[in-house]
């Protein structure tokens, strides 16, 4: 006993010295495995007795029912629970039994489990065998029970094992013993093992209520599923946890070995999926949950479990208490759509508003809408909703009114979506796609969205008007103002919204969602028809577009207008354009090429180069780029990278989609004589 509680000593110092350096390094979140089950139990061995112990109880690695009553029997004997497989004793088991020091060995479960070749194999290891066998997992469960004296014990069914695991760290702590029976017949072998109260784990199913007329007094700890069922008894045992264990609910034996490590610190084990349920999430943030110990490796518990617990204590769970129109925060869509009441959604607190994740972008809620403190009741009515996992680089469009995104059963809406928007999926399936909606899964019929094509971006140089074009009228640079008007026009007119080079960014590095109509407007080299011919009508409509500068044709004042020659905008005139136009980098006085038309971006010293990169950015305090003639290689991405250019346009074909290269991106051109037809088709999603 003295060596138990010296044990026991051992064990919270380490903890409160392990919390600590959990807190210093912001890591709340740790994982005891081993390469499978059997070294996980070895793992979780050593977690729990690091200096050792005199005696082991071992259970086959293959079956649960012997091994179901075991934790209360470990706990009194200051024991680990190890398994190994029937024919024989595992070697890296037979080591941790060296390294714990053990005397004793107790088995459980008769020879189908673990054989007499295997209790031979302990005895030639000098060690004291003993084992507990029934003939029947229900008589070994009552020879269990018969050396745990108590006036409480456990009624769990033995033909399944998520609820007597679920029981089994406080069965231990309490020393209740942990009786197994059929779910609508009470084994003979029980009835001598009745004490004056007995927990029913589980609900009718597991545990009929038929079977337990001999029982003085019972209480019933149940829910709709085995997850519910185990946050409803770790709710009845526990009202604050500090530390959370968490072990699989499709196999028995994380749960069965780490019930000693959890009972060891009065902790309880949560059964999960692969991913950690809402209810669970909500459950931990109601009782202040900080520290989780996940038992078993990422096949067991996914490593989005894993991220779903380290970001928990960040998050804000919250439901609404009337329908809520929403607009989508670093979008142009001022009104994305309506969230619905009893749905949880989670999010982060942010002043007086709690800001929730939505595709790749944000959504605000004023915390006076919203329902963020449940109670035990209403956490475990909660529609359970899948964790989302992350956006993929595949977009959709809502090209239909009011879009209704549901759960995974298409049945309970979510929210309904305006049209017009641009939103990232984070998966698919046959008929549905998937989006982040409040951190978790939303399901939008593939049949009333389209995928998206990409954002056209356009490419402009010099504007004339038809009659004072003489010299560029075969140019492919060169448009007539009434095309361009006409085109700017069609944009309007069909809704089209042309967006910054900064909001574009954000988009591509998957910080923001993009209207479905978005496009950009570029036009390349400064010159001054731009702002003759494209200026007035750009600021007529209200739209946006980028110049790509060529720095060192800036002038001081204004030039003189010529149509049979190029002139550049001035200072003066890039401030009157300032509410319309954005200046980015065309190099400073690189925009030239020799006599085999090679770029001088690409043929001059790098050096050369570097410097007048850093000069063109230096004047514009700009970090977008435009490639002059479309020419550059790896050693001009390179050098835009290290002077901290962000984005850099070609002239390629083509539209631009998330994923893509931003020192790469394509751009259409629009060339003299382009009919509109032609014009929209190039445009068009």
């Amino acid at each position: 006993m003295q060596k138990k509680i010296a044990s026991i000593w051992f064990l919270m110092v380490v903890w409160i010295l392990l919390a600590n350096n959990v807190t210093a390094q912001e890591n709340n979140v740790k994982r005891i495995q081993g390469k499978n089950r059997y070294e996980t139990a070895i793992e979780i061995s050593k977690s729990t007795f690091p200096e050792g112990t005199e005696t082991v109880v071992l259970v086959t690695g293959n079956d649960f029912p012997d091994a179901l009553s075991g934790a209360p029997l470990a706990f009194m004997y200051d024991a680990p629970i190890l398994t190994t497989t029937k024919e024989k004793l595992l070697l890296q088991t037979a080591n941790e039994i060296n390294r714990l020091g053990a005397e004793k060995v107790i088995i459980l479960g008769g020879t189908s489990a673990i054989s007499t070749e295997t209790a031979n194999e302990l005895k030639a290891m000098g060690l004291q065998v003993e084992r507990i066998a029934g003939k029947n997992r229900f008589e070994t469960s009552a020879l269990i029970a018969d050396r745990i004296p108590s006036d409480t014990a456990i009624l769990a069914n033995g033909q399944n094992f998520p609820d007597a695991l679920a029981t089994a760290p406080y069965a231990a702590k309490n020393s209740y013993p942990i009786l197994l029976t059929r779910s609508d017949k009470l084994p003979l072998e029980i009835h001598s093992q009745i004490r004056t109260t007995t927990i029913i784990a589980g609900g009718q199913q597991a545990v009929n209520d038929s079977i337990l007329k001999p029982f003085p007094k019972t209480i019933r700890i149940s829910g709709k599923n085995r997850y519910e069922t185990n946050l409803r008894i770790v709710h009845y045992f526990d009202k604050n946890i500090q530390t959370a264990y968490i072990a699989t609910g499709d196999h028995f034996a994380d749960a069965l070995t780490g019930s000693i490590l959890a009972s060891m610190h009065g902790e309880p084990i949560i059964l999960v999926n692969t991913d950690i349920p809402l209810s669970a999430q909500l459950f931990f943030k109601k009782l202040n949950t900080q520290y989780f110990n996940i038992l078993g490796g990422q096949n067991a518990i996914s490593p989005m479990a894993e991220k779903t617990l380290l970001g928990l204590q960040s998050k804000t769970f919250l439901s609404l208490q009337n329908p809520l129109n929403f607009s989508d925060l670093n979008s142009e869509i001022q009104q994305a759509g309506i969230l619905y009441p009893d749905v949880i959604f989670s999010g982060e607190d942010s002043e007086e508003d709690i800001v929730v994740p939505y595709g790749n972008s944000k959504i605000k809620i004023d915390n006076s809408k919203a329902i963020s403190n449940m109670d035990f009741e209403q956490i475990f009515r909660v529609k359970d909703l899948e964790n989302n996992q992350g956006n993929t680089d595949i977009t959709i469009l809502l090209n239909k009114e009011d879009v209704k995104i549901f759960d995974k059963s298409l049945k309970t809406p979510l929210a309904t979506l305006q049209k017009g928007q641009r939103l990232p999926i984070s998966a698919e399936t046959d008929d549905s796609f998937i989006i982040n909606i409040g951190g978790f899964n939303g399901y939008i019929r593939k049949q009333d969205v389209s995928l998206d094509s990409g954002i056209p971006i356009l490419m402009y140089h010099h504007i004339l008007k038809a009659e004072e074009n003489k010299i560029f009228r075969n140019a492919s640079t060169t448009i007539s103002d009434k095309e361009f008007e006409t085109q700017m026009k069609y944009l309007f007119e069909n809704e089209y919204i042309p967006v910054s080079l900064g909001t574009l960014e954000s988009y591509l590095d998957k910080r923001s969602n993009l209207p479905s109509n978005a496009v950009v407007i570029t036009f390349d080299d400064g010159l001054k028809s731009v702002y003759k011919y494209a200026f007035p009508v750009l600021n007529q409509y209200g739209f946006r577009a980028s110049e790509f500068m060529i720095t060192s044709k800036i002038y001081d004042s204004p030039q003189e207008f010529h149509p049979d020659g190029l002139q550049y905008i001035s200072l003066p005139e890039m401030n009157e354009m300032k509410e319309v136009f954005e200046f980015h980098s065309h190099t400073d006085d690189l925009h030239q090429y020799n006599t085999e038309k090679k770029s001088y971006l690409v043929i001059q010293p790098e050096s050369f180069v570097e410097a007048d990169l850093l000069h063109s950015k230096s004047k514009l305090d700009s970090a977008y780029f435009a490639y002059p003639f479309g020419q550059y290689n790896e050693n001009t991405i390179s050098l835009l990278r290290k002077l901290e250019y962000r984005m850099a346009f070609t002239t390629k074909p083509g539209k631009v989609k998330i994923g893509d290269d931003k020192f790469q991106l394509n751009r259409i051109a629009i060339l003299p004589g382009m009919t509109l037809s032609t014009f929209a088709s190039k445009i068009k999603n």
